[in-house]
């Protein structure tokens, strides 16, 4: 949704274009023109800017939402990117590549590929979480079941932890709206609460279907 709350912007993926749509009579208002295979939209924290990756294109377009104009043209990223997430602080924004194992680092305020990184087999979402020591990337990696947590460090992430996940295939993951804690969903498999305090996942009486929670922790890397 446009940080206005009056348009929905929608990645079409077997287009070339993101379709605008009026949340107040549902119909199409405009279309945005861009490179092959669209897949997601995100806004900046200040609502000036949006980043649209994508399916069929090694690119990330930023357009400016006052005008629907395309300013910039991102380029050299991994193939193939069908999900994209930008840190609370508007700094940087990560691509998920889940065909080639990787994930794209991008600099959100100077608009310029930092760093490809090789994460493993069907790498799919991002999420962020601010702790007082450092600022860290949780990422889903659903070929190996685990969740990787990069320290944020410009073009050099480091990886501080690789966490072990129930079931099979992890994919989405999204944020609490405490800020401090992910829930991680496997398409394929339920899943159980993971403590990041210990970075192992907690053995449940009873599972909980289709969801993994990353509760919040007050060590330094989790």
């Amino acid at each position: 949704m446009s940080p206005d709350g009056k348009t929905l912007w929608v990645a079409v993926r077997g287009q070339r274009y993101v379709a605008v749509i009026s949340t107040q009579t549902g119909r199409e208002v405009g279309q945005i023109g861009t490179a092959d295979g669209p897949s997601k939209v995100v806004f900046s924290p200040d609502g000036r800017l949006a980043y649209v990756n994508h399916l069929r294109a090694r690119e990330v377009e930023v357009v400016r939402v006052r005008d629907r104009r395309i300013i910039k043209r991102i380029f050299g990223t991994a193939p193939q990117s069908s999900d994209e997430a930008l840190s609370p602080d508007g700094r940087e924004l990560w691509l998920g590549h889940p065909f080639t194992g990787q994930i794209t680092v991008i600099d959100a305020k100077r608009l310029r590929r930092l760093t490809v990184l090789n994460t493993g087999p069907r790498t799919n979402h991002i999420a962020f979480v601010t702790k007082p020591l450092g600022q860290y990337a949780y990422v889903t990696v659903g070929g190996l079941n685990e969740t990787l947590v990069f320290r944020r460090n410009g073009a050099h992430p480091q990886l501080v932890k690789r966490i072990a996940d129930h079931g099979f295939g992890s994919h989405g993951i999204w944020p609490a709206p405490c800020g401090a804690s992910r829930s991680a969903m496997s398409p394929n498999a339920v899943c159980r609460p993971v403590d990041t305090t210990l970075a192992v996942a907690v053995p449940l009486t009873t599972d909980v279907p289709r969801k993994t929670m990353l509760r919040e922790s007050g060590v330094d890397d989790a």
